[in-house]
């Protein structure tokens, strides 16, 4: 999908806002950047609450006026050597002129052919028929999944999800578990989801990924936890009436597990073993161990591909059977291989980040990302547009649009601007003009896009420089002018914050 404007009446700070997104098939990311408060975490709240409303078929929530286009590819028909698609983008328009009105839709396509014209459809992701040529397609004309990234934890973000987490839900307990996610809200139970699917990644660029982000070169065991859940109605042994996919997934590794406790296991060395182990605890909770990244493949190739992994653990939490995942895994130093099970916050964060745009980037998804630059080490920040640029791309089939709200100067400093839509927020406003960044010293950065010329004279040079010094890595220069600012200014102020996180990072590869 790409998006291509935005009107707000009245949301918040967001008064009479409006926004024309480059519509060139060619920027898809869109970074909003601005102190806390500006304004920026809203247009994504924003969004949010739009998309929510129609898919719940409820009433505005303000007046809004929201335009974007998705695109379809259909199989024709396909032969040995060629395929052949039909193509078609269709122009939406969503809207409401004040809050309590019910939502208009307008569909169109890029021959400027009115589709529909009328009150938001009935039908699940609001399907459009064309006929042409005979045939007729079906498209959707919502965004295929809405992916929603808070680096910490947001009780805004996590409310305007939670009703199509509950309908998720509902649907999987009945056995459908075909239904489309509307929305994708991360929570940190995700997180051993994410890292086991990227685990199980075989070829690619994930292992390297990992190995480079994460020191990860290899995983002794992963242990799924599952729990007794409210809808229980079997006993332990047959996983307490799970259904569907879940069941099947279950009775798979079942089939693979020779013994039944992890000492009987180590103790009974069987040859060629499967490498799993099932274990019951009082009726109440059952351990899963998968010993070995062979194991992890061979699960995998059982479900095909690692999406339908990340699927189906997610069925499992959001059906309320799975508890938590945990990990033994390899490091590799200098030769030598050593056990470790905790990553820091900011190796967790840059796993999230890249298993999100990996595993959930379907065609015309919409990523929302609120300051995902939190915890990220210096140097990730720097990388992390560059990387979702690499999405960006002819040969995937596939348009993905990206909103993400920063703070981080160093996010901006590799984006290339032919690629990337820039904005700087201010109490609810757009500042007209945007500085060029593509390539700038980190403190002109901070001068022109951050707002850091507000403060007097001394601090503000005195915050370029200090984070010029942790974009040069001076660690003992940076940790000193850090404290002489929580001196003059304290230590609660959030440039400083940020940059003592950033300092603690460097400090840790010199470890």
């Amino acid at each position: 999908m790409q998006l291509k404007s935005l009107y707000i009446k009245d949301y918040k700070i967001l008064k009479d806002f409006s926004i024309d997104f480059p519509y060139d098939f060619k920027r898809y990311i869109s970074v909003f950047i601005g102190a806390n408060g500006s304004g920026k975490s809203t247009i994504l709240e924003a969004i949010i609450t739009i998309f929510s409303s129609v898919l719940l078929k409820e009433k505005a929530k303000f007046g809004f006026e929201l335009e974007y286009s998705v695109r379809h590819n259909e199989l024709i028909e396909q032969t040995s050597t060629t395929s052949e698609f039909h193509t078609e983008y269709l122009m939406v328009k969503l809207s409401a002129k004040d809050k309590g009105d019910k939502i208009h839709l307008n569909v169109s396509n890029a021959r400027s052919s009115k589709l529909y014209d009328g009150e938001i459809l009935e039908k699940e992701k609001m399907v459009i028929v064309l006929s042409e040529s005979h045939k007729k397609y079906s498209f959707t004309v919502l965004p295929e999944n809405i992916i929603v990234y808070y680096s910490g934890l947001s009780e805004i973000l996590e409310e305007l999800c939670k009703p199509h987490e509950a309908k998720l839900s509902k649907a999987y307990r009945k056995g459908n578990t075909n239904l489309n996610r509307d929305f994708f809200y991360f929570k940190p139970e995700h997180y051993g989801i994410i890292l086991t699917s990227l685990l199980s990644f075989e070829y690619g660029d994930i292992p390297e990924f990992l190995k480079t982000k994460s020191k990860i070169a290899g995983v002794q065991s992963i242990q799924i936890r599952l729990q007794k859940p409210d809808w229980a109605s079997d006993s332990i042994e047959n996983f307490w009436g799970a259904k569907g996919d879940v069941r099947k997934f279950l009775n798979y590794l079942d089939s693979l597990s020779e013994v039944k406790s992890l000492v009987d296991y180590l103790d009974s060395n069987i040859p060629g073993s499967n490498g799993v182990v099932i274990e019951a605890i009082d009726n109440v909770s059952i351990v899963i161990s998968l010993l070995g990244i062979n194991t992890l493949y061979k699960v995998r190739e059982f479900l095909i591909e690692e999406r339908k992994l990340f699927e189906t653990l997610n069925i499992m939490l959001a059906d309320g059977i799975l508890k938590d995942i945990s990990f033994s895994l390899i490091k590799e130093e200098q030769e030598n291989l050593s056990y470790f099970n905790v990553l820091s916050e900011g190796e967790q964060q840059s796993i999230i980040i890249k298993g999100l745009t990996e595993l959930l980037s379907e065609k015309n998804s919409l990523f929302l990302f609120d300051e995902p630059d939190t915890y990220l080490h210096p140097k990730w920040q720097r990388q992390f547009i560059t990387d979702i640029e690499s999405t960006i791309n002819e040969k995937y089939d596939s348009e993905n649009s990206f909103v993400i709200a920063t703070h981080s100067p160093q996010l901006l400093s590799n984006a290339k601007s032919d690629l990337n839509f820039v904005k700087i927020m201010e109490e609810g406003s757009l500042i007209e003009n945007t500085p060029k960044y593509y390539g700038r010293e980190i403190s002109s950065i901070l001068y022109d896009l951050m707002g850091v010329e507000e403060r007097n004279i001394v601090i503000r040079e005195y915050i370029s420089n200090l984070f010029t010094s942790i974009e040069e890595e001076e660690i003992e220069e940076a940790e000193r002018m850090l404290i002489d600012l929580q001196n003059l200014i304290g230590v609660d102020d959030p440039e400083l914050k940020r940059a003592e996180i950033q300092i603690s990072y460097l400090k840790e590869d010199q470890e």
